[in-house]
């Protein structure tokens, strides 16, 4: 019998429809990756729309807040790595690591504020061209 790395995509995918371990070897791998700070999408076991559909369909093999807590120990491993660098204790790239925070996080130097106006404004527009210098 094939060990699961050695199955081509088809054989992922229709292990992912009949094999219970399978699934739970998914998730395992899927935890592990994502603990180690790496994206949904970067998996690479199977595409992750299809993964993404899979855990809809078994919620029992997929835990949602594991996957959750997974995500969110990522995160914690990036962060822990920018206060690192920031306080000397780790070299890198600063800005780099801001770039990957702001894309992978939705992180971002200005705070966004939206401002909503319901009532009427007045402008006045005063045209200094109009006026002759006396």
């Amino acid at each position: 019998m094939k060990k699961y790395e050695e199955y081509t995509h088809k054989e992922k995918c229709i292990a992912l429809k009949d094999d219970e371990q399978f699934r739970r070897w998914i998730h395992k791998k899927l935890l592990q990756h994502l603990r180690e700070g790496f994206s949904f999408e970067s998996l690479g076991i199977v595409a992750s729309s299809v993964l993404k559909e899979y855990i809809k369909k078994y919620p029992d093999d997929f835990d949602l807040l594991e996957i959750e807590m997974a995500c969110n120990e990522g995160q914690d491993m990036w962060e822990r790595l920018g206060h690192a660098q920031s306080n000397g204790k780790n070299l890198g790239n600063s800005r780099t690591w801001f770039y990957n925070m702001a894309n992978r996080y939705n992180w971002s130097e200005r705070s966004k504020q939206e401002i909503d106006h319901k009532q009427a404004v007045t402008v006045s527009v005063v045209s200094y061209a109009d006026m002759s210098t006396h």
